[in-house]
């Protein structure tokens, strides 16, 4: 059964795992409703129960005897906590008890674990943590220093006395957090760093990986918003920011096809600190790439096109103005000219007028000067690359003219210019 401290009333949901010899678990299980709980050891001798529940010190039992009958009748009470504190790491209870089962007393003694933090939520290794308190009349210590995480532990903290703790780091110094600990109990308590408040500038240094490869992210966009600061990576992923004001900082990485990240970067006076960060890969879809290939002939015509098109007094349609009108033959595009007329008469060839007068063009296809006048018909407004069309005499420039000429229809073929 387990059951709260003073009230003594049955805890229900509280966590109840089965030690091995090594500490290691072997078997997990949940108090009830009336905070009872069972057990089965398979016949293991020398175990321990090591139990927690919300709100309670929790309580690692002594090496369980074998009651009769292959039963042991196990009642655990847990110590209310006064003052919980918020548990922002994951602390495995029986790795606490395996590193501290070698020198702690459980019946007068227990465990304190907990993280040193820095402004903005950044965990500190190597930062000295420690724990004073009154015995005897006169002061006892305890020092240990940060690890992994940030976490510290101590191991044999007696209880009882009002324990003051403290973590320093450098000049800096963090206020006291007091907690009074419950024999046979672990107990969690976070200590805090202050801002530095120095005003000397420090260095950042780093570099910017890809996640999958481990190599440099070459052109990485970085920026610290609040310093007002913006750069990228060398070729290698490397880089450095002078003169960034000492604190804590939000380091934004982006990089192209990469996923967008933000770190945050702890700078002290006087200071250059490393770090590295890793981008994953995040592809982006780009639209079609389209390439059109032009043939140097068609430079030529078309340059001697663009030149006539500045300079002459024709009409002349592109390939943008062929588009837009989509034409079904060379006839219905001539039609767009101003001051054309296209007269139709079924079985007979087509009448046009330049400027009011009937008129019979010149008609050069890709070069070629033809009397073929079914072409007018025959070729496709899709075929068409370019048309120009000279209304007069006056108007025909010097390579497409002849005497007596009263105009001229001149088209340029995709086939041809391709």
């Amino acid at each position: 059964t387990v059951r709260g401290g003073d009230s003594d009333t049955p805890l229900a949901g509280a966590e109840v795992r089965l030690l091995g010899p090594d500490h290691a678990v072997l078997r997990s299980v949940r108090t009830d409703e009336e905070g009872h709980f069972r057990i089965d050891t398979e016949g293991t001798d020398g175990v321990w129960l090591f139990v927690e529940a919300p709100g309670f010190a929790s309580s690692l039992s002594d090496p369980l005897p074998r009651g009769g009958a292959g039963f042991t009748d196990a009642s655990v009470r847990l110590a209310p906590l006064g003052q919980p504190t918020e548990a922002v790491a994951v602390v495995e209870a029986p790795d606490l008890a395996r590193a501290c089962a070698l020198g702690a007393d459980p019946t007068h003694e227990a465990i304190v674990v907990g993280q040193v933090r820095e402004p903005g939520g950044r965990t500190l290794r190597g930062a000295w943590v420690t724990a004073e308190w009154v015995a005897g009349g006169r002061v006892a210590r305890r020092e240990g220093r940060s690890g992994v995480d940030g976490l510290f532990v101590f191991c044999d903290l007696p209880a009882g006395p009002t324990i003051r703790l403290r973590a320093a780091h450098t000049d800096r110094v963090g206020p006291a957090s007091t907690v009074s600990v419950h024999a046979e109990s672990i107990h969690r308590i976070d200590l805090a760093l202050p801002q530095v408040v120095s005003e000397r500038p420090g260095r950042l240094l780093g570099r910017v990986l890809d996640s999958g490869g481990g190599t440099g992210v070459a052109l990485a966009e970085l920026s610290i918003p609040g310093a007002g600061l913006r750069m990228w990576t060398d070729t290698n992923g490397h880089f450095a920011i002078d003169s960034l004001p000492p604190g804590v900082h939000t380091l934004r990485v982006e990089g192209l096809g990469y996923e967008t990240r933000e770190v945050a970067v702890v700078v002290a006076p006087d200071g250059a600190h490393g770090v590295e960060v890793p981008l994953s890969r995040d592809p982006i879809e780009l639209g079609p790439v389209v390439v059109t290939v032009r043939s140097p002939r068609w430079f030529g015509d078309m340059s001697g096109f663009q030149r006539r098109m500045r300079l002459a007094a024709g009409f002349f349609l592109t390939r943008q103005d062929i588009a837009r009108v989509q034409p079904a033959r060379l006839l219905d595009l001539i039609r767009e000219a101003p001051g054309v007329t296209v007269t139709e008469r079924f079985g007979r060839a087509p009448t046009i007028r330049m400027r009011g007068r009937v008129c019979d063009p010149d008609l050069v296809v890709d070069r070629v000067p033809t009397r073929d006048r079914s072409l007018l018909a025959d070729l496709r407004g899709a075929d068409l690359e370019a048309v120009e069309v000279y209304r007069s005499v006056a108007e025909n420039p010097g390579e497409w003219s002849r005497p007596g000429a009263c105009g001229a229809i001149v088209v340029w073929t995709r086939r041809a210019v391709a």
